[in-house]
């Protein structure tokens, strides 16, 4: 039968007294809480929304979870929460459900400052979704903020950069959630009104910002970026993402804008004209290329083989033959041998297919290490970093920790650099239960009424054995119910390398390789 008003009042106002007694010490008691109040707001919603003025945050958090389970609109009060805790959860509940009729609420939270990473995501993809000319001048202002997280304003500025064609994922949950088409020029209003802002601060904002004008093709910013290409004072990346822009807008006489910096003092504005330039001007390019495939700037090697590449010549033909029989030689530098494998690969000239099927008789295909050890050497750290901490299908920082970050499920790798080889960094990730860090050894253990406990062996007595999961979490398992227990493999996952290309896997290495630099 269902409750009155008053009843309903009464029974939430009992459970808000036990709520604030157990303070979320008890999570069984919270969890009935939080059911007992979503069975009176299926009756009687107004009894749990008024309780987003309770002054226990303990409660509040209970109503959000209540109200998330009945997807409740009624969430949208919540987003404003003094709680940090609170108001994240109710933006979790909007977002992720979705809770369509809280959308506009949750996007109009980006006027509020906020630090929180979960947060500001869940706040600037609500504007994105929602997808009017309005959002996108929200999204716009919001990258002209420099006390935002700068991570933040970079994503405010590529999702302008995809407005017209959305991706089907969802940017937060990667899940599949699409969007029809925009307007492109909703985006690229709302970011030429506020370009001036972003370009003066700089930075790698002002570096995005500069790459999505030019693929919404904005043809205000030509001047801006003539200007800010010449401009000294300008960090060399931005400079040379300004080149791309140019060639991206079509800008008359870019030919003769590239010949200015292809002697540049920055490797990166050098690099990049010249790389524009193969595209150019061949001609010009060719001999440029040539030249500093024997230079001492690793990057620029690289780079000069890839463009090359690029080139249907003889002489640059000519030389990928070589260089790939250098590969299968052994005597090609290591730092260039992917770059070469490559060009390689997707040559169609015969001469370098027979090299490259010589190169591959050598390489046993049951063996990833002789598949990937063009990957040892070359990497780009700053990447691989990256990679450690933000690609979720790899997810190392959950259990491995680099300084303060990290989990300690696995070794800490601050300092793995200065005594382990870059061959086993590699087949660490590709063979992980080959070579198991001491003290990281996991176990299967069988209690004695069937159940099975995988973990990493952490502490053993005659009373207990202490387990740490994948998760972190430590499970203590009395000796009196173990069976029996047998080794267990890695704690990584087997098919981490599915994850990653070779340059991810090469970036990777380097960054891991590096952290003996950073313990010096």
């Amino acid at each position: 039968m269902a409750l009155g008003r008053n009843a309903s009042r009464n029974a939430v106002n009992d459970i808000c007294q036990l709520l604030v007694e157990n303070n979320n010490r008890d999570p069984i008691l919270r969890h009935g809480g939080i059911m007992a109040l979503a069975g009176i707001g299926s009756q009687n919603p107004s009894a749990i929304v008024e309780l987003h003025s309770h002054p226990s945050s303990a409660v509040r958090l209970a109503s959000v979870v209540a109200l998330r389970k009945l997807k409740s609109a009624e969430l949208g009060r919540f987003l404003t929460d003094p709680a940090p805790e609170v108001a994240l959860e109710a933006a979790r509940a909007v977002h992720d459900l979705p809770i369509n009729d809280a959308m506009p609420a949750l996007a109009e939270l980006i006027e509020i400052p906020s630090d929180s990473d979960p947060l500001l995501r869940r706040i600037l993809n609500a504007n994105y979704r929602l997808g009017t000319a309005k959002h996108a001048e929200r999204l716009a202002i919001f990258a002209t903020r420099n006390t935002a997280p700068e991570a933040m304003r970079v994503e405010a500025l590529n999702m302008l950069g995809s407005w017209q064609q959305p991706s089907s994922r969802d940017r937060v949950l990667g899940s599949w959630r699409p969007l029809e088409a925009r307007d492109p020029e909703d985006a690229a209003q709302a970011l030429n009104r506020h370009l001036p802002s972003i370009l003066g601060a700089g930075g790698s904002v002002a570096y995005q910002a500069i790459d999505v004008a030019s693929k919404l093709g904005i043809k205000e910013i030509t001047p801006a970026l003539l200007e800010l290409v010449g401009n000294d004072e300008i960090e060399p990346q931005t400079r040379a993402s300004g080149l791309r822009a140019l060639e991206l807008l079509k800008v008359e006489g870019l030919k003769e804008i590239l010949t200015q910096y292809l002697d540049h003092g920055a490797p990166s504005v050098r690099m990049t004209a010249l790389d524009l330039m193969v595209e150019q001007s061949p001609e010009i390019a060719r001999p440029i290329l040539e030249e500093r495939i024997s230079g001492e700037d690793m990057r620029e090697r690289q780079m000069a083989v890839e463009g090359l590449a690029r080139m249907d010549h003889p002489d640059s033909r000519k030389l990928l033959i070589n260089m790939v029989n250098q590969l299968g030689s052994g005597r090609l530098s290591p730092d260039m041998q992917l770059e070469v494998l490559e060009a390689a690969e997707a040559s169609d000239d015969d001469q370098v297919k027979n090299q490259l099927a010589l190169y591959n008789q050598n390489l046993d295909p049951e063996e990833p290490m002789t598949q990937y050890k063009v990957a040892l050497r070359g990497g780009n750290a700053d990447s691989g970093r990256t990679l450690f901490y933000e690609r979720t299908s790899l997810s190392c920082v959950r259990c491995h920790k680099v300084g303060d970050s990290g989990g300690e499920v696995g070794p800490n790798l601050s300092g793995i650099g200065l005594d382990k080889t870059r061959e086993y960094l590699l087949e660490a990730i590709i063979h992980p239960s080959r070579s198991i860090a001491k003290g990281y050894e996991s176990v299967l253990v069988q209690t004695v009424d069937g159940s099975v406990i995988s973990g990493i062996l952490r502490s053993e007595t005659d009373d207990e054995m202490v387990l740490a999961t994948a998760e972190g979490n430590l499970i203590r398992v009395p000796q009196d119910d173990i069976d029996d227990v047998v080794p267990g493999k890695s704690s990584m996952p087997e098919d981490l390398i599915k994850h990653l290309n070779r340059r991810e896997l090469r970036d990777l290495i380097e960054f891991l390789a590096q952290q003996k630099n950073e313990v010096e």
